[in-house]
């Protein structure tokens, strides 16, 4: 009679084990971490019809731009080169080219280049075939650097470099020798022994009036022969 208790005991536990077990394997809660879903909503397919009725959207057009053609190049004028040429006694004339435009004249071209209007007979003598009354548009014309030589202009005689000035003439020393006179001291520096009176006066302390004191080793001054003098 002493087992019946132990033996009802381990009935009850085994009959917790096996409703233990039944209960996780079938209805039991859900293991945590786990998230359950449902199924996804349907979407339902627009038929053609509904796009047909569909709102019907208006794009606007937009003006196609005006393109607009680009002005034409502006050809530049021609410089004419520096300085007046000149040839055969004659100075050049020098001109430039220009191109008629729109609306000019002679006076305006004129006004453009000499800064005056009142030059356009310079342009006009300058194109002896242009028609300036039917000027038309595009026409090459020459304009004239110089509005007073269309045809050429006598050139102006070179300057001519001036004479080398000669020295006026300078006295000089002359050392006495022995046996030396006034005269013949003139004849050999002046060609002319008359001249020893210029001797006398430019050395009259020295020699006297009569050149009677010249004396050898004497420095006396010979001045400078005169303009009628065969040796200057």
């Amino acid at each position: 009679m002493s087992n019946a208790p132990t033996r009802l005991a381990y009935a009850v536990l085994a009959l917790a084990v096996i409703w233990v077990f039944v209960y996780w394997r079938t209805d039991g809660p859900a293991p945590r971490g786990t998230v359950e879903f449902g199924e996804p909503p349907s979407v339902e397919e627009a038929s053609p019809q509904d796009h047909g009725q569909a709102e019907s959207v208006e794009v606007a057009t937009l003006p196609e731009p005006v393109v607009e053609p680009a002005p034409a190049p502006i050809e530049p004028e021609r410089a004419a080169p520096e300085g007046p040429p000149i040839a055969s006694g004659v100075i050049l004339p020098q001109f430039r080219e220009h191109t008629v435009k729109r609306g000019e004249t002679a006076e305006t071209i004129s006004q453009r280049y000499y800064g005056t209007p009142t030059r356009w007979d310079a342009v006009m003598r300058a194109n002896p075939r242009v028609d300036f009354q039917r000027l038309r548009v595009g026409t090459v014309i020459r304009v004239a650097v110089d509005p007073g030589n269309i045809q050429g202009l006598p050139a102006p005689e070179p300057e001519r470099p001036p004479a080398p000035s000669t020295p006026p003439p300078r006295a000089m020393e002359y050392r006495v020798k022995p046996g030396d006179t006034l005269s013949e001291i003139a004849k050999a520096v002046y060609g002319r022994s008359s001249l020893w009176t210029l001797i006398r006066d430019a050395n009259i302390d020295e020699v006297g009036s009569d050149g009677s004191r010249l004396r050898a080793g004497t420095t006396i001054v010979i001045p400078p022969a005169p303009a009628d003098s065969p040796v200057r």
